[in-house]
């Protein structure tokens, strides 16, 4: 711990955790022994140089961005040199592609992990089958690595960080149905430092970007209809946000649309998984 209390980062931490880690006490749930606390390494350390320079797309939309300039006041300028090499700046060719997604709600783990109705098929595996029916050819398709994508042939696996390849712009489609939520105590943390809902679920969004980018929208020459499918409506709005003029239709899949009644089976799995992830968050002082 000693780099973490040297004064050289920020800690948010679950109050319980306040007394562990200041006092040494150990009053913390036996259940989970573990110390969990936020990490905000503090910009200190580039105050020596002259110039720092950050590579990144979209990076004014990046929760990066906005803790560096409220929490410690740092103007960000474009670098014009830089920005002359790139292969463009803004998109405009947001009309070549067409967005589907299946909800209005949220994504993630726990509700891929339930069981939809009476049927032993989990949400994931529906959707993943129901987003293979979209394609007629060949798409890319990123998932969380625990979920087997081998079930259906005709489709490249990406990874889920992904910027920076160059090998996939000869597809046209893409399916991105990876779970990427910080966990509730993470996301408390970040609330108890004032950040807005729409900066946590930042990086979500980018990692989407960057995904989608790897098809033919990277070539500015192409002129193929694109079609991207995702899971829920907020990330295909994200993502239309930055091409302009790309199209969103809504898609229905049967028991997986906000309100659908949960299985017996599927509300235990959810109330156990709350009541093991709800930790209030509190700033330590130090």
């Amino acid at each position: 711990l000693d780099h973490l209390l040297s004064g050289d980062t920020v800690l948010t931490a679950k109050e319980a955790y306040t007394n562990q880690i200041i006092k040494g006490r150990t009053n913390v749930n036996r259940k989970d022994p573990a110390v969990h606390f936020l990490v905000i390494e503090k910009p200190d350390y580039l105050l020596g140089w002259k110039k720092t320079t950050i590579l990144s797309a979209n990076f004014d939309q990046s929760l990066t961005f906005h803790l560096l300039r409220q929490f410690y006041g740092i103007q960000f300028v474009m670098d014009q040199g830089i920005q002359k090499s790139l292969r463009f700046t803004q998109h405009t060719n947001g009309h070549r592609l067409t967005i589907k997604y299946l909800d209005t709600g949220s994504t993630s783990i726990t509700r891929y992990g339930e069981i939809a109705g009476s049927g032993k098929e989990n949400n994931f595996i529906r959707i993943d089958d129901f987003t293979h029916s979209q394609f007629s050819n060949g798409y890319l398709i990123v998932a969380n690595n625990k979920h087997t994508l081998q079930r259906h042939s005709n489709r490249e696996e990406l990874p889920v960080i992904s910027h920076g390849l160059n090998a996939f712009q000869h597809t046209h489609q893409v399916a991105f149905l990876a779970a990427l939520n910080k966990s509730t105590m993470h996301i408390k943390m970040l609330k108890s430092l004032g950040i807005k809902d729409e900066l946590i679920g930042a990086h979500i969004h980018e990692t989407i970007y960057q995904a989608v980018m790897r098809c033919s929208l990277r070539d500015p020459s192409a002129v193929e209809p694109v079609t991207v499918c995702l899971t829920d409506k907020p990330r295909a709005e994200a993502l239309s946000r930055k091409l302009n003029g790309s199209k969103l239709v809504a898609l229905q899949l049967m028991g997986y649309t906000d309100g659908s009644p949960l299985s017996n089976k599927a509300v235990v799995s959810r109330k156990r998984f709350r009541k093991h992830q709800k930790m209030l968050a509190s700033p330590l002082n130090i």
